[in-house]
Parts: C-alpha cells; structure tokens; sequence
C-alpha cells in the first residue's frame, strides 16, 4: 500500500496542470467569441437596414454601385459606438483607431481594434430571380405572376454586408488568442416590387396589362351577363347581382362582416 501511495504522489498537480493547459485557452477565448457575436449582430441588423432601403428607394439599390453614401451610412450606423448619434454625412475616417467614437467593445486582449479600417465594411445590393413553378417550364410561369405584370426575374432584392474582421493578424503562437483574422457575412432577401394598390382603377389597369386572349374572353363573357345580373336583381333572385364590378377591388371598403356592432 505504502508504495502505490508513493506512486501517485503528483498525480493531482499532473492532473491539474492539463485541465489548465485545456480551460485557460477556453476562458480566454469566452470574451472574444462574444465581440465576434456582437459583430454578427451588427452585420445582420446593417443588411436587413439595406433590404428595408431598396424598398423605399429600389431605383437606387439598382444602381447600388453609384451611390457610395449607402455603405457610409451602414458603417456610421452600425459600426460605430453603439450610444452615437446618427447624423446625415457624418462619414467617419477610414481607420478606426483614429475614430474617437469607435466601438468600444470591439478590442482584442491588447485594446486593438478587431475592425482596423471602416473600409473593411462591404456591401452589396443584386436582384434575384426567382419562379414560383421553379423548373416546371415557361407555360406554367405564364400562370403566375406574369398575368399581373410581375417578371418572375425581377422583383426581389439581396442585401449582403461582408465584415472582415483583423486582417492583419499574425498567426504567431504568441499572439493567436489576440484576435482572429474572420469575414462575417449576413445577407438578407427582400420583395421590393410587391405592388400594393390604393385604389380600384389600380388593380384594375395592372390585371389589365396582361392583354391576353383569356382577359378579352372575359371581358366578352361580363358584357353578355351583365344583362342577366340585371334581370336576377329586377327579379329579387340575385338582390346584389347589379352590383358586380369586374376586376374591381376597393381597399378602403371593409366587409359588413368584419365590422363589429358597437
């Protein structure tokens, strides 16, 4: 017994210096895994920003490329100290130690910030095409949103914001748990060509513009009842039957049986 007593003299210290050599690493990896979230959520909040922008102004998000004011904005807003304010043509300097209203919190363990330079901040807006039959063929497109003028190619806009994060960081053994050389990209997906109507003479003239053999077809078969909905409403067969409006729509008139008696 005395001498397995022996033999496992130092075991714990042993012991305790490998669960060092794993836990240390880990717990000084903790604080910087939470910048790098706290970038992420940056990003995501800065391309849903850009998305919501096309819908306001999708001309310009098509010529995204001429109008670098909209990446600026992105990273005055997003990517600087998160209690500024945010002012129109308040365009920070391009690196971001210079920046006395920089993030905080976006340092490494030295206090050098993991987003050196604003231009590191990218962005880009492209339309998407899409179908809502996918590849089923160009008969079965012509179903859909094409008979109400909406190309199937066209229409949804994606928003991408691409951070790298330290660039510059060595790969020396030294100064590894420093900071790590990241790209983080979120993107989001929006239709900003949703055509909402305001009026009847709206709906109207866009299912109007798909001008094919079947709308003609229709209008002819409306002008031929309309002399029967007359007559069902004179003969109190149809009591509304007069009151049938062809591709009529009015959003501001909400059904009786929507409303509630008060």
């Amino acid at each position: 017994m005395l001498g397995g007593f022996r033999r496992q003299r130092g075991q714990s210290l042993i012991e305790t210096m490998v669960a060092c050599l794993v836990l240390i690493p880990v717990f000084a990896l903790v604080p910087l895994l939470g910048k790098f979230i706290d970038v992420k959520l940056a990003s995501i909040a800065a391309s849903r920003k850009l998305a919501f922008e096309c819908t306001v102004r999708p001309e310009v998000c098509r010529q995204f490329n001429s109008h670098p004011e909209l990446v600026d904005q992105l990273r005055s807003r997003f990517f600087r100290g998160n209690g500024n304010e945010v002012l129109a043509g308040d365009v920070p300097a391009d690196k971001v130690d210079d920046d006395a209203r920089r993030n905080p919190l976006w340092v490494d363990r030295k206090g050098k910030s993991l987003l050196e330079k604003y231009s590191d901040v990218g962005a880009r807006v492209a339309e998407v095409g899409f179908s809502p039959f996918g590849s089923a063929g160009g008969a079965f497109v012509k179903a859909g949103p094409g008979q109400f003028g909406l190309t199937p190619a066209s229409g949804l806009m994606e928003a991408r914001v691409e951070v790298a994060l330290s660039p510059s960081q060595t790969k020396s053994f030294d100064t590894q748990l420093d900071s790590l050389a990241l790209r983080m990209q979120h993107r989001t997906t929006i239709l900003t060509d949703a055509w909402a109507a305001t009026n009847p003479s709206m709906v109207k003239q866009r299912v109007k513009q798909a001008n094919h053999t079947l709308d003609e077809l229709t209008d002819v078969a409306y002008g031929l009842a309309q002399p029967i909905l007359a007559t069902a409403d004179a003969t109190t067969l149809e009591t509304r039957g007069s009151q049938f409006r062809l591709n009529e729509f009015d959003p501001d008139i909400v059904p009786a049986d929507r409303l509630r008696n008060r």
